[in-house]
């Protein structure tokens, strides 16, 4: 895809996250756009020229793009600014294709929990987004299998990025024992290509039970259950949030909802 075919893609797709939102949410919200990355402080925000700023980022050539990049509404600023926020997954940039939602291009769309907070809805049982308290380094999977070390940072207990989630062996250990549904894990091994060295701390989840932004508020969070949004968040029902509040895995953090998002 041309450079400005595409840019003409992103300035579409900012409308169509609006939209998304608005048909979500039952409200009707301003064109007047900001836009961030995930975390971006409010004085860092881009309100102009937005289309050509995500492009720059997104955008590398006819044959490379990166292809899964969640975006939304996050929130309504104080002078009444809709907010959007985006994040690029750590996939190798490829052609213009499908993502795995179904829709056309790489952007996958979502709302944000501070958007949600501020309609006069009823409250529902959410699941209980799971992270690890250190930020740790990104992976790619190798067609052989392994997880490759692609960004500055270090190993931490619990890495999840587009595609992949690992654990130490002790915290995969506990979940399996659990018995969880839809649940499985598997050996793995992380690539070091700066060191040339296979790392074999961690084990990969399997998470069958998954689910996308719009499909939140009706999953069924009986009993213990664990579940991946967008093939890289991982959620924990309530329950087994309880539980695992309860363990000696103190890196573990849990937020209700879209909350850490937004």
């Amino acid at each position: 895809m041309k450079r400005e075919i595409f840019k003409q893609f992103v300035e579409q797709t900012l409308e169509n996250v609006i939209q998304y939102a608005e048909e979500k949410t039952g409200k009707s919200l301003s064109r007047d756009i900001a836009f961030g990355w995930f975390y971006t402080k409010e004085s860092e925000l881009v309100r102009k020229d937005i289309d050509e700023y995500i492009t720059q980022r997104v955008y590398i050539d006819e044959n490379n793009i990166f292809p899964c990049v969640d975006i939304g509404v996050a929130d309504i600023l104080n002078d009444g600014t809709t907010l959007i926020w985006a994040n690029v997954s750590g996939h190798n940039p490829r052609p213009f294709e499908k993502n795995w939602t179904g829709r056309d291009g790489p952007f996958v769309y979502i709302i944000g929990q501070k958007l949600i907070d501020k309609l006069p809805v009823k409250r529902m049982n959410l699941p209980y987004y799971l992270f690890c308290s250190e930020r740790g380094t990104n992976l790619y999977q190798l067609k052989d299998g392994r997880f490759q070390i692609i960004t500055k940072g270090k190993i931490v207990p619990l890495m999840v990025g587009s595609g992949y989630a690992l654990v130490e062996v002790n915290f995969a250990e506990y979940l399996e024992q659990l018995d969880l549904p839809g649940f499985d894990i598997a050996d793995a091994i992380i690539y070091d290509p700066a060191q040339k060295v296979e790392i074999r701390t961690h084990r990969q989840l399997k998470i069958e039970q998954q689910f996308s932004v719009d499909m939140m508020r009706d999953l069924n969070l009986v009993g213990e259950q664990i579940f991946l949004m967008n093939n890289t968040y991982i959620f924990v029902s309530p329950q087994l949030k309880k539980r695992l509040e309860e363990t000696e895995f103190q890196y573990l953090r849990f937020r209700k909802g879209l909350s850490e998002f937004a």
